[in-house]
């Protein structure tokens, strides 16, 4: 039992991370509002990472870049929700490794973001690292499929005493669709 205490108190440090306080849990955001996202560290963490708003409860699933490469020592950042945001529960700030939505460091607690208080006013602003100017907005997350024929032919070889014979039997296209849902270029803009 007293080997168990120290791997218990290890395996406690390894959770210690970049923690999001901010949004908290239920609470209500409109689409084209600007919220503060608040977050701990510990020593161990990456020096930068980035917030995307994420929605994972519906389909499709949606991630959105809000915030590029923000150092983690700054413990608060102001992000806006997209004005397109569909109005909904189970949105998410995820802290993520830069542009890789796979790699992820922290989520908030799900929030609900309603419609826009002004939809006709809102205007989004660009997605930037701190301290780079902002040169374009991110079009709104989207899956696009993609459908190639592929014709197969099939031969049909047959076999006489006298002849040898190879007949073209049918022709069949198959189909293959690709979902592409994203690669994220150096501006963080999904299909960039």
């Amino acid at each position: 039992m007293r080997s168990a205490i120290p791997f218990i108190l290890s395996l406690g440090s390894l959770a210690a991370a970049i923690s999001i306080t901010e949004p908290a849990l239920n609470s209500t955001y409109a689409a084209g509002s600007t919220i503060t996202v608040n977050w701990t560290t510990v020593d161990t963490d990456p020096t930068t990472f980035s917030l995307y708003l994420w929605n994972f409860v519906y389909w499709p699933p949606s991630y959105v870049p809000l915030a590029l490469d923000i150092p983690t020592s700054d413990l608060s950042y102001p992000v806006q929700i997209p004005c397109d945001t569909d109005p909904e529960w189970g949105y998410q700030i995820s802290g993520i490794n830069g542009t890789n939505v796979y790699i992820i460091y922290a989520q908030s607690e799900k929030f609900f973001v309603s419609d826009a208080a002004n939809a006709t006013e809102c205007v989004d602003t660009s997605v930037t690292a701190p301290g780079a100017s902002a040169t374009s907005t991110c079009p709104a997350a989207s899956t696009v499929y993609v459908t190639v024929p592929t014709p197969t032919v099939a031969l049909y070889e047959t076999e006489t005493a006298s002849q040898a014979r190879t007949q073209d039997v049918s022709v069949v296209t198959a189909t293959t669709t690709v979902s592409v849902v994203g690669n994220a270029g150096g501006d963080g803009c999904p299909f960039a």
